[in-house]
């Protein structure tokens, strides 16, 4: 039972990271042509629309349990949009965020804080990036985490340690892996699965062969970054031709 409860961890978390939307689009009716008839065959009814992404999250609003769980993680780390238009949950403190001594003062000061420089993300930050909260996929994984209906843990006494190749400790997507994502699955399972969060240097790796590790079990579990492995998938490195889009929005729904 552990792996089905691994998966609806991982998927919450990796929202953050990696988020693709599937936006369907609206079929446009096509006029009959005109007939003198009077026998003719009845217009063809158009097919119904698919919803936007914006009517998709909007239906989690209407799911009372739904609410009561955001109103419960509303303002901190794990706190989820259900799309009523309500973003201000999603702000608050950061995950992992610490104080440690300054040697040369003596002062107290965050340790490495992630969000905006002070252990906080901002509600604008958040507002910014609606989009991302708006899309099909976004919903697909807050259904996926079943949180108004949490999976039981029926195992005990299990261990699996699972090594997660990491570019580089330092940067905040790898702290936001060790500080939230590793230890939030060590609790959820009492202990039995753990995450040993390592890096590119320290595994002597260069990333450029990471699909291959990856694919052949030589590395469990990584961080695929596309600037490493664009000579195995081109198409992905189009992130990085700056300046083709206007803003963010327009570059998440062109890549997704």
């Amino acid at each position: 039972m552990v792996k089905p409860i691994l998966l609806g961890a991982a998927l919450i978390l990796l929202m953050a990271f990696i988020l693709a939307c599937g936006e369907s689009a609206t079929p446009v009716p096509t006029e009959a042509p005109p007939t003198a008839a009077p026998t003719a065959a009845p217009t063809a009814t158009p097919a119904a629309a698919a919803p936007t992404p914006t009517e998709a999250a909007a239906m989690m609003s209407g799911d009372d349990a739904l609410k009561a769980v955001a109103d419960e993680l509303a303002g901190g780390p794990g706190s989820i949009y259900i799309g009523d238009g309500d973003f201000s949950r999603l702000a608050g403190p950061a995950p992992g965020v610490s104080e440690k001594e300054n040697e040369e003062t003596g002062e107290m000061e965050l340790d490495d804080p992630l969000g905006d420089g002070n252990g906080m993300v901002p509600l604008e930050f958040v507002e910014k990036n609606r989009h991302i909260f708006e899309t099909d996929y976004y919903k697909y994984l807050i259904e996926k985490a079943k949180l108004t209906d949490p999976t039981p843990l029926t195992s005990s006494g299990e261990s699996h340690n699972i090594q997660y190749a990491c570019i580089n400790r330092a940067l905040l997507p790898c702290v936001l892996q060790t500080v939230y994502f590793a230890e939030n699955v060590k609790e959820r399972t009492n202990g039995q699965v753990d995450f040993e969060v390592s890096s590119y240097p320290e595994l002597g790796l260069a990333g450029s062969d990471m699909i291959e590790l990856v694919e052949t079990g030589t590395i469990e579990f990584a961080q695929i970054q596309p600037a490493y492995v664009g000579g195995t998938w081109p198409l992905i490195d189009i992130i990085y031709v700056w300046g083709l889009w206007k803003d963010f929005k327009s570059e998440h729904e062109a890549n997704t």
